[in-house]
């Protein structure tokens, strides 16, 4: 993936952001919160539950995730030095298998205490500018039963539609939420 950008692209005006990042499926989703609000903890969901779907998924980077704007697209990767590297909570850290970089989808905004909750959030809250890119961006509790299949939800319906800025508002959060049967195809594909 790496040898189709070119060098000096890659080198561009580079921000470092605290987040966790993985790609699932073609897009990649950037988790951000407080240390402690279970960003890697969810991430691990999501690429154990990936891997049972027959979903791809892999990790890009965990708690600093460097960013850049490149053709109208966030650019997110890894820095050098925590490249494959994740934080089991407890336990340490370890290795895995990673990405380079991808190209960010989603912006999941975790919280971990109700005054930050919002049931119907304004439109303007569903879009994040990071970089200067417009993102869709979920706002969720970090311990609501069935994140990982909310998280996975959005990430499916992102990957069939190709968004600009003034249609990301038009998506709301609770067509994210709704119940989805069956989120994978037989061939293991969103």
């Amino acid at each position: 993936m790496t040898d189709s950008i070119p060098p000096h692209q890659l080198k561009a005006r580079t921000s470092l952001i605290h987040g966790t990042c993985i790609l699932l499926g073609p897009r990649a989703l950037l988790l951000r919160g407080a240390s402690g609000s279970g960003k890697s903890r969810i991430a691990g969901a999501l690429l154990h539950e990936a891997a049972i779907a027959g979903r791809y998924a892999r990790l890009i980077v965990d708690d600093q995730v460097e960013v850049r704007s490149l053709n109208g697209r966030l650019l997110v990767a890894a820095p050098s030095k925590i490249a494959g590297l994740r934080e089991h909570a407890g336990i340490g850290v370890f290795e895995e298998p990673h990405e380079k970089y991808g190209i960010a989808g989603l912006v999941v905004d975790l919280i971990i205490n109700d005054q930050q909750a919002c049931r119907m959030p304004d439109d303007d809250e569903l879009i994040v500018r990071i970089a200067n890119v417009p993102l869709a961006r979920l706002i969720l509790k970090a311990d609501v039963p069935g994140i990982v299949a909310t998280i996975f939800h959005a990430m499916t319906l992102l990957s069939h539609c190709h968004y600009r800025e003034d249609t990301l508002s038009t998506m709301r959060v609770e067509s994210l939420l709704h119940p989805m049967p069956q989120i994978f195809n037989d061939r293991g594909r969103s």
